[in-house]
C-alpha cells in the first residue's frame, strides 16, 4: 500500500517525515518524507519553539523564571495573536542539544515527554518505546502532531512533519 493510501485510510491528508536522531546517524540522510516541502499549520505544536526560547532566556541568565515575562509590541512579531508563522524547516535539534543550551533542551524534552495527547503517535509504535510529543489542533480541522519516538535500545525517531507556516 503507498504512504498516500495508508495516510488517507487513517484520515490524515497532509504530510509526514521521519528521520532517526543523534548517535551514529548520518546527518546526510534525510530519512523519510511523504509531501514534506507542502506547508502546514503549525497550531499548538509552535509552543515547544516558544518554550524552547523561554527556557534558553533563563538558561542565559535574561529572564528571571520566578517573574512573569510580558512582551511589548516592539517585541513581538506580526501574525495571528502576536506570532509569526514559521516558514522555515525545523528539525528537533532539542533531541541532540543543539538547538538551544542544553539545559532548554532537557526542560522541552520533560515537558514533551508528558504531554497527555502523545497517543497518536504511540500508535504508531510498539508500547516498549517511549514518545514524547506536542499535539496541535485549531477548530477541529487541524491536527498534527510533533514528537521522537525512543525504542529500548535508545535509538531515537522524529516521525514530524518537516515544515510549518502560511
Amino acid at each position: 500500500m503507498r504512504v498516500g493510501a495508508i495516510l488517507a485510510e487513517a484520515g490524515c491528508a497532509r504530510a509526514v517525515h521521519a528521520r532517526a536522531i543523534g548517535g551514529d546517524i548520518d546527518p546526510a540522510d534525510g530519512g523519510f518524507s511523504y509531501r514534506a516541502d507542502q506547508p502546514v499549520v503549525p497550531a499548538s505544536v509552535m509552543k515547544v519553539q516558544v518554550a524552547l526560547a523561554v527556557e534558553s532566556m533563563i538558561a542565559g541568565g535574561s529572564v528571571d523564571p520566578t517573574e512573569r515575562l510580558r512582551l511589548g509590541d516592539a517585541e513581538r512579531t506580526p501574525g495571528p495573536v502576536w506570532l509569526s508563522l514559521f516558514r522555515d524547516g525545523a528539525e528537533l535539534l532539542i533531541w541532540t542539544d543543539r538547538a538551544a543550551p542544553p539545559i532548554a533542551c532537557a526542560q522541552i524534552r520533560t515537558a514533551m515527554s508528558w504531554q497527555l495527547t502523545r497517543h497518536r503517535l504511540a500508535a504508531a509504535a510498539p508500547s516498549d518505546v517511549t514518545v514524547a510529543a506536542k499535539s496541535g489542533g485549531l477548530m477541529g480541522v487541524v491536527r498534527n502532531e510533533i514528537g521522537v519516538l525512543t525504542y529500548p535500545d535508545g535509538a531515537a525517531y522524529d516521525p514530524s512533519p518537516r515544515r510549518g507556516g502560511t
